[in-house]
């Protein structure tokens, strides 16, 4: 992955006659890596329609968190923007496509925004998180203030999601 501390998850999967069975958490195949010590405090799941956007978010400290995210209906091409001042990827995005298909997951370390397109009729993300969701600390960039293409002239965003400030305007506590 192009930003520093977010790994892509191939998951070994199982198929036959049933149909395919995945394991998406197991502390033991994540020796040596982030995921080693990772302590699932919250879980859930978004289902939305085509060409919805959901993001950029995270959670501003102290309940900035790290996430798990996978698709398990449909596709999305998920995005990350870094937003660790720090980083020497700051200011960088990249976007992987995952699917009901490809088992695979994103981990996603705290000071990266998060965000998607559903590319399917229905898609449904599901999270796994370390922290607890705190709405005042439940923040987000502007999907459309980076120079990433959606691939849509028509996105569904919240009004909450419209209204968050630009990357430019942004000053990140990461």
């Amino acid at each position: 992955m192009s930003i520093k501390g977010c790994l892509l998850i191939e998951y070994v999967f199982y198929t036959d006659e049933r149909g395919t069975f995945v394991k998406t958490f197991n502390r033991d195949l994540f020796k040596g890596t982030p995921l080693e010590t990772y302590s699932i405090e919250e879980e859930f799941f978004t289902r939305s329609f085509k060409n919805v956007i959901r993001g950029l978010h995270f959670q501003i400290p102290p309940f900035s968190h790290n996430k798990i995210v996978s698709c398990s209906h449909g596709k999305v091409m998920d995005v990350l923007l870094d937003l660790r001042v720090s980083s020497n990827t700051y200011g960088s995005y990249c976007a992987v496509d995952l699917s009901s298909e490809l088992y695979q997951s994103l981990y996603i370390p705290v000071g990266v925004a998060h965000g998607f397109i559903s590319r399917s009729e229905t898609s449904i993300m599901c999270y796994k998180v370390d922290k607890k969701y705190s709405s005042e600390h439940d923040v987000g960039v502007a999907w459309d203030s980076f120079s990433f293409d959606w691939g849509t002239d028509t996105p569904i965003l919240s009004a909450r999601d419209r209204a968050f400030p630009s990357l430019a305007k942004f000053k990140s506590p990461f």
